[in-house]
């Protein structure tokens, strides 16, 4: 790669990482500026326009590259699913190790799910309905969900379980706060045997009592 080209890419990055930076100290997208985006990584305002026309385009694209990341977790959850679809402690530590190597990433997607602005929302719930159909579609090859023969069934559960990802991820992030190194280990992993237990009784109640049809 040219190093012109290299050195536009790696500008491009560091706006996407700024905005990145700015959420993890608690601000909204909503409430960013392109000046202070800018400023975050020592950047002239005008410099800004070369890569994206507006904060929302910006917005959009980081959903997007949140989004093929989250995919890839969630893909590989359920490739550990597969081999062992029992061995619930498995799932919830790669899910957690993904969240403690990218905080940044699931904060955003977090906080702008319900704070941002309705075409940041409409953008992430996008992302997410992905991430649910992608779910159910492995999920039904597992044996133990054989009776679930409605895909609107399984798409119900995988979202079910996509919500409560997310809530354990925010529960995580909220430990980041106002804990010293001992505490934090101890209340992850209280976090972690909590949703463990919540995951059991999702699983095995699905498995043991077969979803009524629905309207």
């Amino acid at each position: 790669m040219p190093i012109r080209d290299e050195q536009k890419q790696q500008t491009h990055q560091a706006l996407i990482n700024a905005v990145l930076s700015l959420s993890q100290q608690g601000r909204n997208f909503s409430s960013m500026s392109l000046r202070e985006v800018t400023a975050e990584v020592n950047l002239a305002p005008a410099t800004f326009y070369r890569h994206f026309a507006n904060m929302d385009e910006l917005a959009l694209e980081l959903i997007d590259h949140l989004g093929l990341y989250l995919k890839n977790t969630f893909a590989q959850i359920c490739r550990i699913a597969l081999v062992d679809p029992r061995d619930h402690n498995a799932r919830l530590d790669y899910l957690f190790a993904s969240i403690a190597e990218k905080p940044d990433f699931w904060g955003f997607f977090i906080h702008e799910r319900s704070s941002g602005s309705p075409r940041i929302r409409q953008a992430i719930k996008r992302e997410f309905d992905h991430l649910v159909e992608d779910m159910a579609n492995t999920m039904s090859k597992i044996p133990d969900f054989q009776h679930i023969q409605n895909l609107q069934d399984m798409l119900m559960f995988s979202e079910m379980f996509g919500h409560f990802c997310f809530c354990w991820a925010l529960e995580w992030l909220d430990l980041q706060h106002d804990l010293d190194v001992e505490q934090r280990i101890q209340q992850q992993q209280r976090l972690q045997q909590k949703a463990l237990i919540q995951l059991e009784l999702i699983y095995h109640s699905i498995c043991q009592f077969p979803l009524k049809e629905l309207p």
